[in-house]
């Protein structure tokens, strides 16, 4: 179905309903890949027009720009409309307030996709001051601002900074949901950068145990009952973990280990 269909069919009933922000996400992804970006700003500018400032519009931005970036792969579009949403809510200091830290986020985000480092992690020191003002920050969004941190340092070879965001993600997790994601995924995400990381520092011990840690949280998630995409690339994972610690193993003469 043509995005102008979603479009005519949901907006003026979504504006309206105290689910906007569930249809808004179901017009975005229900939209085939090959979706214009036109289509979206387009439908944007609709929004705009129909609610003014009501923080939906931002709800609309941050979807549309997720869209934009993660499916259409066009990073510097959806860093320049998250810019825009910035800029038009300028006025609206309140609004703007409550979501400025995720905006900057989602822009250290686009930066980072789009291979511009230096970039990236200004946006998330950015988030991570806002963050430290706002009143009951969204775990969620804090947490993606470390672990974003992390990828960002370690890209740019700042190796010891990169582990000490990668610790304060770990540690955040313990206070956050007991899903799946959070006590196993992440954990075993996580951990699978910092074996990397000890393994560019020379620190063979730390890297085997993180690599560990990592695995032992893949087989947890990939075990857990409920049904989630990330399980196949889980599996991807966990095994290019389990070659990893066995050649480190190799490297250094523990056959035994090396061959489990």
């Amino acid at each position: 179905m043509a995005f102008d269909e979603h479009i005519s069919g949901n907006l003026a009933r979504c504006l309206g309903n105290a689910h906007f922000s569930e249809v808004v996400v179901v017009v975005y992804r229900s939209c085939a890949a090959n979706v214009l970006v036109q289509e979206i700003t387009d439908f944007i500018s609709k929004v705009k027009k129909t609610c003014g400032y009501h923080e939906s519009v931002l709800f609309v931005y941050t979807q549309g720009c997720d869209f934009i970036s993660i499916v259409l792969g066009n990073h510097a579009t959806a860093y320049k409309l998250t810019k825009e949403a910035q800029q038009y809510f300028l006025s609206q200091p309140v609004v703007l307030a409550a979501h400025s830290y995720k905006l900057e986020s989602n822009l250290g985000s686009f930066s980072q996709r789009d291979g511009n480092y230096s970039l990236s992690a200004a946006h998330y020191r950015e988030s991570l001051r806002l963050i430290a003002k706002a009143v009951n920050p969204e775990n969620e969004n804090v947490f993606i601002a470390f672990n974003s941190m992390g990828i960002t340092l370690w890209q740019s070879s700042k190796l010891d900074s990169s582990l000490y965001y990668f610790d304060k993600a770990e540690n955040l997790l313990s206070t956050m949901d007991s899903s799946p994601v959070n006590r196993y995924y992440r954990i075993a995400m996580i951990n699978n950068n910092k074996s990397n990381i000890y393994a560019e520092l020379g620190k063979t011990r730390e890297s085997i145990a993180a690599s560990e840690k990592a695995i032992q949280h893949y087989r947890l998630f990939i075990g857990s009952p409920n049904p989630d995409p990330r399980k196949t690339g889980a599996t991807v994972f966990q095994f290019q973990a389990m070659d990893n610690l066995a050649k480190t193993y190799g490297e250094l003469g523990d056959l035994s280990k090396s061959q489990d």
